[in-house]
């Protein structure tokens, strides 16, 4: 099954009402992958409080990433970007 909602932002309220609309539907969501943006993760928390939640392994890449050029004192670690 897919939901398909066209939004501006990822708004906490618009993300609930998506996963309590799929609820009735007999959908069972056990995991979720995501972002990490705080509002998904609220509405995740609220609306299916048992379902494992984990991180996209591209934006997991990209905050390291980030992380090594924005702190990094060494020359070599600001190259890897």
């Amino acid at each position: 099954m897919q939901l398909i909602r066209f939004i501006d932002a990822e708004h906490y309220v618009q993300i609930q009402e998506d996963l309590e609309n799929l609820i009735p539907l007999w959908v069972q969501i056990e995991s979720v992958t995501t972002d990490g943006h705080r509002s998904i993760l609220k509405a995740i928390k609220k609306s299916l409080p048992d379902a494992v939640v984990q991180c996209c392994l591209v934006h997991i890449q990209r905050m390291c990433m980030a992380m090594a050029d924005k702190f990094s004192k060494a020359y070599s670690g600001r190259k890897i970007a």
